[in-house]
């Protein structure tokens, strides 16, 4: 089944369409479905899933949802774990989450110096690879996540992973909180920021990242369009399945800091001049601050 949304950061009912999906159009290519299982979800193949644009606040977002069961589906049978599973054990993901965690203690230590004794949560952990590698001598932490083999996992690994808020909340509250590709699957983006920030000290540093690259500014859409005309694969990042709300740097920075979340400045790690010349196009882009500092009391 699938339900109707208004905007997911003002509520607005109005719109404008930038895209219309047939199912082909971002499960054909995706290589973590299991497309044999597609029909347990009960949709028609040929429904139409419009990605449209608030005129009110400038939102970008998928206009259906799945209902929670039919969601249940896509992320408990459609998704192929191995596939899930192979994205966290690579060298290059382990030394970006080492890389994130390195990153957070250096702002600690700016603000607190001393002997380490944080509490940390992972609001939307998946598999845990970055609480695994924060854990250690006085880190204590906490994931929170709803899938049931990633959690399953995690708990394997000796990690603390909670499947109800009621849960985490016993463990609040934290000093650092974590939000990495979880924001733009909620179906109310607003609350799922407003419950994250309830599990945070005043002062407490965040890692939140949620933008899709490919389509972080509007003129990408139009991008899209040329591509569903001209027979092209779409980004996999375009599923309105599991991508419900696509931010921008300006909405997702503008949904933060209602919720007393204050972006920090930290330099950027320098690449050679090849990597600089292959992402050419891709630095010119508005850049999202990764670190965030909440100041609510």
């Amino acid at each position: 089944m699938l339900l109707q949304r208004s905007c997911p950061v003002c509520d607005s009912e109005n719109f404008d369409e930038l895209l219309n999906l047939h199912q082909d159009d971002f499960t054909a290519s995706n290589p973590s479905y299991r497309l044999d299982k597609a029909g347990d979800l009960g949709l028609n193949p040929e429904q139409i899933y419009p990605i449209v644009k608030c005129r009110q606040c400038g939102m970008v977002y998928g206009r259906y949802r799945l209902s929670d069961e039919a969601e249940a589906v896509v992320y408990n049978q459609l998704i192929d774990v191995g596939a899930s599973k192979n994205k966290i054990m690579t060298i290059a993901r382990r030394i970006k989450d080492l890389r994130h965690w390195v990153n957070l203690l250096s702002l600690v230590e700016k603000s607190k110096p001393g002997a380490l004794d944080l509490k940390v949560v992972d609001y939307g952990c998946g598999w845990g690879s970055l609480l695994l590698a924060a854990s250690g001598p006085g880190v204590q932490t906490v994931g929170f996540d709803i899938t049931d083999w990633k959690v399953a996992w995690a708990r394997e690994q000796g990690l603390t992973v909670c499947t109800s808020f009621d849960d985490l909340k016993k463990y609040a509250p934290f000093d650092i909180g974590i939000s990495t590709d979880v924001f733009e699957h909620m179906k109310s983006p607003r609350e799922a920021v407003r419950e994250f920030v309830s599990l945070l000290k005043p002062g407490a540093l965040c890692l939140i990242l949620c933008i899709q690259g490919e389509v972080s500014q509007p003129s990408d859409w139009l991008e899209m369009k040329k591509r569903l005309e001209w027979g092209e694969p779409l980004p996999k990042v375009v599923n309105p399945w599991e991508h419900l709300n696509y931010f921008t740097v300006e909405t997702l920075s503008k949904l933060l800091q209602e919720f007393d979340l204050t972006p920090i400045e930290f330099p950027v790690r320098r690449r050679g001049w090849l990597d600089n010349l292959r992402n050419l196009k891709r630095r010119a882009r508005p850049v999202f601050p990764q670190y965030w500092r909440f100041s609510g009391l």
